[in-house]
Protein backbone atom coordinates (compact mmCIF):
# COMPACT_ATOMS: atom_id res chain seq x y z
CA UNK A 1 0.00 0.00 0.00
CA UNK A 2 1.18 3.46 -1.20
CA UNK A 3 -0.57 4.72 2.15
CA UNK A 4 1.82 3.18 4.33
CA UNK A 5 4.56 5.71 5.87
CA UNK A 6 7.28 3.08 5.25
CA UNK A 7 6.64 2.70 1.48
CA UNK A 8 6.83 6.87 1.45
CA UNK A 9 10.75 7.19 2.83
CA UNK A 10 11.32 4.52 1.03
CA UNK A 11 12.12 2.29 3.64
CA UNK A 12 10.34 -1.15 3.49
CA UNK A 13 9.14 -1.19 7.18
CA UNK A 14 6.66 -4.30 6.14
CA UNK A 15 7.60 -7.48 3.74
CA UNK A 16 6.30 -5.81 1.04
CA UNK A 17 8.38 -4.76 -1.49
CA UNK A 18 6.91 -2.09 -4.23
CA UNK A 19 9.12 -2.56 -7.01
Amino acid sequence: MASDPGEKQGKSIHVEPTG
